[in-house]
């Protein structure tokens, strides 16, 4: 099992793929895509199948 697929099952959630896991100081960053070729625009509510623009969240625990 590769890292990627330990992280993705420790997260649990099915519409993501983690794409890389980087390890810095005392914590680590998880770098995830949707699993799905198109999504529904926020604003217009149109399926898309080119991505406009990527963001970062980030969590603590």
């Amino acid at each position: 099992m590769t890292e990627s697929e330990i992280f993705e099952s420790i997260l649990g959630i099915k519409e993501i793929q983690v794409d890389r896991v980087e390890w810095q100081d005392q914590s680590f960053h998880i770098y995830c895509s949707s699993v799905f070729s198109e999504a529904i625009c926020p604003n217009c509510l149109n399926k898309r199948q080119v991505i406009n623009q990527t963001y970062e969240r980030q969590f603590r625990d």
